[in-house]
């Protein structure tokens, strides 16, 4: 059986680079208000960029430009269409 070799922290060893993002793409709906605006703030500070999907938060469009001046990361936001699923 193989042996898995685990993180042990020493003095000096930061465990933020662990739970980076860097150079993914996360993709939040709700994100134009609430809970999912946090979580799109709190990945973005961990380096993912953004996109905010939002129904009818006309506020959303700034708060994406927020969190990319703020976290240096891209946003972009989408309104999702889904009309598709509901026709007969």
């Amino acid at each position: 059986m193989a042996t898995i070799d685990r993180y042990s922290p020493r003095d000096g060893d930061a465990v933020l680079p662990l739970f980076s993002l860097k150079g993914r793409t996360a993709i939040v709906s709700g994100a134009g208000a609430g809970i999912g605006l946090a979580v799109a703030d709190a990945l973005a500070e961990a380096g993912a960029n953004v996109v905010i999907w939002y129904n009818s938060n006309k506020n959303a469009v700034e708060r994406a430009e927020a969190i990319s001046k703020k976290w240096g990361v891209k946003s972009k936001r989408y309104v999702p269409k889904f009309s598709f699923l509901f026709t007969t």
